[in-house]
């Protein structure tokens, strides 16, 4: 299906099957009706690219197809190369923005746009697709991590045969990790050790295990842990102590052994008689916020508030509402959220008016995208105080 190769290895085809077996059971929750209508289809127009928004302008931007495949597995378009497809497997947000009948789609680095004919489509397929995509998420039970890595096996993964070739590991790690690995030695001896089967290619769980092994840091980090740690492979309270003495600083040996008991209890496990770390619980208590090389009490609010506005250095964002140049960017609610939760105060909001009588924010006498003055007001409600309760300025 889709033009996927035959003959792929075992651990890719039991990453296959892990996601038909949770495709068909998110499925089922589905109602019968909407899910004929997702697999019908409706006539959509493209929007979002600086092609189609030329295309609009002039009259041009004709009306394709947009359907859930036969089988569930992925949404489909048709393009003037054929049939383009986003695998539910990629697709990890759904916008709807129902003042334009648009839905926005993000999956993996693609961004997909389109705009329905009617509300009645927007309502049937827009919310009955947004709906199929949030069941799936919950059935979903994989953890953070392999959930990354899940995302990383996706974009090396170009041709979705599920197996990572020898030109696809390369460019991965050349796009990725700023290496020239076509002139690396080692990149090549990373692939060869890590390909179990020798069959040239990586499977999911081989992948995996390669980029696990990358870095220096892992071997540094080990070398500290049996250092300070017992020949059992646990470090106690006491070894705790000690690296906190030796390594990270502590003058006081009351306090070290105060904040080792302590990080024992919070990132360790019973181990005999009392709470100890292993050398995951280690490296987790190092990448976490309590080791963090900055100042604690700068997270908290301790300078004078009571001032005037004019008296503060305020964070703002400039063109907030565009993801790309001045020119031809897009314009997306996203950049509105981003820009909030990165801090900032204040945002902009160049508003023209609409073809319809509706407010829109855009960048006037541009090729940019525009989205609505309501739904960025939306956006902003939703946002502006989660972080802050400080005043929000709208530019």
């Amino acid at each position: 299906a889709g033009g996927r190769k035959e003959g792929r290895k075992e651990g890719g085809m039991n990453e296959s099957r892990v996601a038909s077996e949770r495709e068909a059971s998110t499925l089922q929750l589905m109602d019968p009706a909407v899910l004929a209508a997702l697999k019908k289809g409706v006539e959509v127009t493209k929007s979002g690219s600086l092609t189609s928004r030329m295309k609009a302008k002039i009259g041009k931007n004709r009306g394709r197809v947009l359907r859930l495949d036969d089988d569930g597995h992925s949404l489909m378009w048709a393009s003037k190369i054929g049939f383009k497809h986003a695998s539910l497997l990629s697709i990890h947000r759904v916008r709807l923005i129902e003042s334009s009948r648009l839905i926005k789609i993000d999956a993996g680095e693609k961004k997909i746009e389109f705009e329905f004919h009617s509300l009645e489509d927007f309502n049937t397929f827009g919310r009955g697709f947004q709906r199929l995509v949030t069941l799936y998420q919950k059935e979903s039970t994989l953890d953070a991590a392999t959930l990354h890595m899940r995302a990383l096996w996706l974009k090396a993964d170009k041709d979705a045969n599920g197996t990572i070739s020898r030109e696809e590991f390369f460019q991965f790690m050349t796009d990725h990790l700023n290496v020239d690995a076509k002139n690396s030695k080692t990149v090549a001896e990373l692939m060869a050790t890590h390909d179990l089967d020798r069959s040239g290619s990586l499977d999911f769980e081989e992948f995996c295990s390669a980029l696990r092994s990358v870095g220096s840091h892992v071997a540094q980090i080990r070398h500290i842990f049996d250092k300070h740690s017992g020949q059992d492979g646990i470090m106690t309270a006491d070894d705790l102590t000690e690296f906190l003495m030796e390594v990270q600083g502590f003058q006081v040996k009351h306090a070290a052994r105060k904040e080792a008991r302590r990080i024992c209890d919070s990132h360790g496990s019973k181990l005999g008689n009392e709470n100890a770390l292993i050398f995951g619980s280690f490296v987790t208590y190092l990448l976490s916020t309590e080791n963090s090389a900055l100042d604690p009490t700068e997270n908290n609010i301790h300078m004078d508030m009571s001032q005037p506005l004019a008296h503060y250095y305020i964070s703002s964002s400039h063109n907030t509402y565009l993801e790309g140049n001045q020119l031809t960017g897009d314009a997306s609610l996203d950049a509105y959220e981003t820009a909030i939760k990165l801090g900032a105060r204040c945002v902009e909001l160049d508003v023209w008016d609409g073809d319809k009588g509706e407010p829109l924010i855009t960048h006037g006498h541009t090729l940019t995208g525009d989205i609505s003055l309501e739904e960025v007001l939306r956006t902003v409600k939703q946002f502006a105080f989660e972080q802050s309760e400080y005043p929000f300025i709208l530019s």
